[in-house]
């Protein structure tokens, strides 16, 4: 159902600026698909606009991202006919494209962009990864980045996102809103008297730091240091088996536990028991889990990759390490299990900052100012901030 037209600062009915939406949705459930999902059911958003929404999801399951199938082809094929059929019989103010970065993905992407080129209609690439830069200096990446860009609009969760796309996009192009979540209740914290409870939540990736922090675990053992670690999260490219194997192996079993994936109340339950949340991400943008911790007065050990050091405020919500570096991340474990005070400190911060800077509403509001200034929706509203 197509929201209700907006009216005017001079009371005259105005038509709601036509946007399409190509983005990700569940499943499969990550950052990208969460926040797709946050916008779709966005009422703010909605009244705002006439929006229209078509999903680039082609896996269900996180192990089939990245993966050749005929299948995917197929439905690949699918959607360039849905985005080219409905840009042929409309006439959009925008489109919005959660871009990926690079690999397959990218060139996917690319096509849809290219379809949105070929109307002259215009864009915005929403980026929740990074890697472009990596990339750039590849001929067949370049060739396409510069297609890709031209004339588009980005929205990037960070300033310190910026370099990833500098070489292709003006400063004067690029928007930033950083993401938010829903807020829920939280369960009161029970703090463990005995052993300090460290809490790791993401999918058991490699890429998430789940070795380097098994490595972590093994050194605060040795230092005769009290405490338990959980791990939470969806097998993937790190499997139960040699999870299992490594916390053997290194004599963790009384220290380190896994659980798999855990959703609902059942995730609320280790974050209400957990007295410290560490997530040594090696390959980072923006996570949302970060800001669940803070939600739950959690006080944060992360690495310095990405926007985490936006987030995560050195020494007064959380501490940073350098990524694969289990040594420097043992030894900010090592203080804050030593330092009750101090995990109160940061959690206490932490839970105030997502409160003035992290919430859905705050990054429903953002984003609308935003696709407001790029449409010309409204002149009222304010300039996003570049």
């Amino acid at each position: 159902m197509a929201p209700e037209p907006g009216t005017g600062a001079t009371g005259y009915q105005m038509k709601a600026k036509k946007i399409l939406f190509i983005l990700h949705l569940p499943p499969p459930v990550h950052g990208a698909s969460q926040i797709g999902q946050f916008i779709r059911d966005s009422k703010s958003i909605r009244n705002a606009f006439d929006c229209h929404f078509i999903s680039l999801s082609s896996a269900k399951k996180l192990s089939e991202i990245g993966r050749f199938s005929i299948l995917k082809i197929l439905l690949l094929l699918k959607l360039y006919w849905r985005v080219f059929r409905f840009l042929l019989l409309n006439r959009t103010d925008l489109c919005y494209i959660t871009l990926n970065s690079h690999g397959g993905s990218f060139f996917k992407d690319a096509g849809i962009a290219l379809i949105t080129r070929m109307f002259r209609r215009k864009t915005i690439y929403h980026f929740h990864n990074k890697g472009i830069r990596d990339y750039q200096d590849k001929f067949i990446y370049n060739l396409a980045y510069k297609a890709v860009f031209k004339k588009a609009h980005a929205l990037l969760l960070s300033p310190l996102l910026y370099p990833d796309i500098k070489k292709y996009l003006s400063p004067d192009r690029v928007h930033y809103c950083a993401n938010g979540i829903p807020v829920h209740p939280v369960k009161p914290h029970s703090p463990q008297q005995e052993k300090c409870r460290i809490l790791f939540l993401s999918n058991m990736m490699k890429a998430k730091g789940v070795l380097d922090l098994i490595e972590a675990c093994k050194l605060l053992k040795k230092e005769g240091l009290s405490f338990h670690c959980d791990f939470v999260g969806k097998w993937f490219d790190v499997d139960e088996a040699q999870f299992k194997s490594l916390v053997s192996r290194h004599e963790l079993d009384d220290y380190v536990c896994s659980h798999g994936a855990q959703f609902g109340n059942d995730k609320e339950v280790f974050y209400s028991e957990a007295d410290l949340f560490v997530f040594p991400s090696r390959n980072e943008a923006y996570p949302l889990v970060l800001l669940e911790a803070m939600q739950h007065k959690l006080p944060v050990i992360s690495t310095k990759v990405g926007a985490i050091p936006e987030i995560v405020d050195e020494e007064h919500t959380g501490l940073l390490v350098e990524s694969q570096n289990p040594a420097q991340l043992a030894l900010a474990m090592s203080r804050l299990i030593r330092e009750p005070q101090t995990r109160d400190r940061f959690g206490d911060a932490g839970y105030k900052k997502f409160c003035e800077h992290y919430t859905l509403n705050i990054f429903e509001q953002k984003l609308k100012i935003i696709l407001s200034e790029i449409t010309g929706a409204d002149e009222g509203d304010p300039p996003s901030l570049r």
